[in-house]
């Protein structure tokens, strides 16, 4: 196998680049997935792929904050450093700059005004409906 791949080495880098290409958010939550049983040796509150996807499609594949689509990270609302869990309801999709401005701040701390529709919108909840009589009021 080892010859093989030395020989064919342009088609193995070109398959390696490729899957990365697709898989993206794959390496990045396997990552986290490692840190966390590092750090606390459990491992029963970590979210699969298809939940981290499903998150991400639910910012419309965006940054949580500024609306980058860029190199986005798996943001934690609620830092680790400060209590929060890898768990729905607590990661967003950021971009790099805004998760390194952000820090160990929660999201209430750095984006006061939009922080509860982040927070709708990471537990994968749709919004609220308007009520019946919403429109009548208004007229």
């Amino acid at each position: 196998m080892k010859r093989w791949r030395q020989a064919n080495r342009k088609e193995v880098n070109a398959y390696a680049r490729a899957w990365k290409k697709e898989n993206r958010d794959y390496g990045q939550l396997s990552g986290a997935y490692l840190r966390d049983e590092r750090r606390n040796g459990r491992c029963d509150d970590r979210i699969d792929l298809a939940t981290w996807r499903k998150v991400r499609a639910a910012f419309a594949e965006r940054c949580c904050y500024c609306g980058a689509v860029d190199r986005l990270e798996m943001e934690h609302l609620t830092p680790i450093v400060r209590g929060g869990r890898p768990v729905l309801g607590n990661l967003a999709p950021a971009c790099g700059d805004c998760n390194r401005q952000k820090m160990t701040m929660t999201v209430e701390e750095f984006r006061p005004g939009s922080a509860l529709e982040i927070r709708r919108i990471a537990r994968l909840e749709t919004a609220p409906a308007a009520s019946p009589d919403a429109h009548v009021a208004a007229t």
